[in-house]
């Protein structure tokens, strides 16, 4: 929880995030709607709507995703999530992950 931050065990980080001009992307874009988050990454074509990266390895222009198809869907930082819990929160939390989870196939 204390990675990324602005102080390390009651030392200041003054440089965080300064060497890659931002910090970690996911603190950064914590909120944000994905596609709004693609369009600000530049990972759009130069159509202004269609995604640089297709989920797939077909090349027909109407079924190359764009940012309609992936808006609605909202970042989250883990780290943020965290910090914000309180510390029994947090150990709830961090038992329910640590107990993993299980995979059901669908089909």
């Amino acid at each position: 929880v204390e990675a990324f931050a602005d102080e390390y065990q009651g030392r200041p980080t003054p440089a965080m995030g300064r060497f890659s001009g931002k910090r970690e992307w996911e603190t950064l874009y914590d909120g944000w709607d994905i596609a709004d988050a693609i369009k600000d990454l530049n990972f759009v074509r130069s159509d202004g709507k269609t995604l640089i990266p297709q989920p797939h390895l077909r090349f027909e222009a109407d079924q190359q995703w764009t940012l309609d198809d992936v808006r609605g869907n909202t970042l989250g930082s883990p780290l943020n999530a965290l910090r914000a819990m309180s510390p029994d929160d947090r150990e709830k939390h961090l038992a329910e992950y640590r107990a993993g989870f299980t995979i059901t196939p669908f089909n």
